[in-house]
């Protein structure tokens, strides 16, 4: 390290001063105009250049504590790619500390000129998994990552070298594209124009605030969620629309005609009423959901229970928007052959994303599903109310390649009676995580099986937030930042050091 004849302090406040700015995100080029208040009263800085060469150190001494916190300990890795800000890998392990508090790293971020295949992804990852961190094949218990093609070919080579291996699929991604599927026409119409229309007009952003009282809602291309909260916003404001397109018609023109195509087509505005209270009412669960699963804490526990209620919510086609709306239109009763066919084409709308969604269950997510399952027999409120017994456990466990062999079953058979005693009466307020942690010494079959199924999760929105922080601090200005100063500064961020 450049510098090492100096004298100790000077060289730690040098790696101070540089982690700071790390954490912060604030490029080295920035340090002239802090110069003169890191120099106050302390130690001389040396120049950006100089002081860069206190990156690789610092990276290497975040890469020595996060091998120090994992030795040992059984492990998942969450990972995906962006090219939102050109081609981007992001890697995450996850653990469960000896004073039960669930723990990610971020250990990679890999800044790329193309896309990796399947086959390189899967290099990436057992190299930086086996290699720099020395995780051995039985550590590796759980992997979660996007649905891509790629991604699905770098999993078949990592359960040939990490056989304990649960596959898990982003279940966030795989809702959120339930909304994308859905057959509304005139929507989607509406909808490109209307986005568009504030997209870059901050005087439009301003007028629409100054009429309805409120902001125009964020959107984001690629999360349907975003645009669903753009629409439910659009309906409750719904009666100020055709006043705001009117009076102001020297914003967006383009798309300004589009939208007063059709508002002012009474049969389009008719399927447009329909198709957009139809969104937003079948739409919902399935947006809380998304934001649910995108969590960090032990939603292995409750993923089950969050599908379930997904199909409960199909079930009962429960849709008042609809039903108000096509009261409205058609001034009849519900039962009314001209109510009935629009209610029948509400549903008609929604009906490809839904029919997507049980597809998915069945098919791609159906054995994570029966993962997350069995996991349920984790949730102390749960246990007692499943009416579990040997045979029940036995079944419920069996997907879970490393809870399932007969010397792991008969220890926490043998234990099940002292677990349910324990469990019995457990508050719903009670944390989950934190029951484990209190009653670790008293179960300690069932606590250890514990601590390896909240490595689980049913998302891989962990990578995204890593996405968020790099397009937060770098943004465009990252093909100007060395590699090693984003990689150190995400992890410092991320890892919250």
């Amino acid at each position: 390290m450049r510098g090492e004849t100096l004298p100790e302090d000077q060289q730690v406040y040098r790696v101070q001063v540089v982690s700071a700015f790390l954490k912060a995100g604030v490029p080295l080029t920035k340090i002239e105009y802090f110069r003169e208040l890191l120099e106050d009263h302390a130690y001389r800085l040396t120049d950006r250049r100089n002081m860069h060469d206190y990156v690789p150190f610092i990276l290497q001494q975040e890469e020595k504590r996060i091998h120090d916190e994992i030795t040992g300990k059984v492990l998942s890795v969450v990972f995906d790619g962006t090219a939102r800000l050109g081609e981007a890998l992001a890697i995450i392990l996850r653990f469960v500390s000896d004073d039960w508090v669930i723990q990610q790293r971020l250990v990679r971020v890999q800044l790329l000129t193309k896309s990796l295949s399947g086959e390189e992804i899967a290099r990436e990852l057992i190299s930086i998994l086996s290699v720099t961190y020395g995780v051995q094949s039985t550590q590796l218990l759980g992997a979660m990552r996007d649905r891509t093609s790629t991604n699905n070919v770098a999993m078949q080579t990592m359960k040939i070298v990490y056989p304990n291996l649960i596959d898990i699929g982003c279940y966030s991604h795989m809702i959120d594209q339930v909304g994308n599927l859905f057959n509304t026409t005139i929507l989607n119409e509406f909808m490109s124009a209307w986005i568009g229309m504030f997209s870059h007009s901050f005087k439009a952003r301003a007028l629409w605030k100054e009429r309805a009282d409120s902001s125009v809602k964020s959107y984001s291309a690629t999360r349907w969620w975003s645009k669903w909260e753009v629409m439910r916003q659009l309906m409750v404001y719904f009666g100020d629309l055709r006043p705001f397109v009117e009076e102001n018609d020297d914003i967006a023109p383009a798309n300004r005609l589009k939208i007063l195509g059709i508002i002012q087509d009474s049969g389009k505005l008719t399927h447009l009423k329909v198709e957009l209270a139809a969104t937003i009412d079948v739409g919902e669960p399935f947006v809380k959901a998304c934001y649910y699963l995108e969590g960090d804490g032990p939603l292995v526990l409750y993923c089950y229970e969050t599908v379930d209620k997904l199909l409960a919510a199909i079930r009962t086609n429960h849709m008042p928007n609809v039903n108000a709306n096509v009261q409205s239109l058609t001034s009849k009763p519900l039962s009314d052959p001209q109510s009935v066919k629009w209610i029948s084409y509400a549903k008609s709308c929604v009906k490809p994303g839904l029919d997507y969604f049980k597809r998915q269950l069945s098919t791609s997510m159906k054995s994570s599903l029966q993962v997350f399952k069995g996991c349920r027999l984790f949730l102390p409120q749960k246990i007692c109310v499943m009416n579990v017994d040997a045979d029940k456990v036995k079944e419920a466990l069996l997907p879970i390649p490393f809870l399932s062999s007969k010397v792991e079953l008969d220890q926490l058979l043998a234990e099940l009676p002292a677990y349910l005693a324990s469990a019995a009466d457990t508050s719903n307020e009670v944390d989950p995580v934190e029951w484990w942690r209190n009653n670790a010494a008293t179960l300690p079959c069932w606590s250890a099986a514990a601590a390896k199924i909240l490595l689980l999760q049913p998302s891989s929105a962990a990578a995204e937030r890593v996405f968020s922080i790099l397009l937060n601090c770098f943004g465009e200005q990252q093909d100007r930042a060395l590699q090693d100063y984003i990689e150190a500064s995400l992890m410092l961020q991320y890892n919250k050091r």
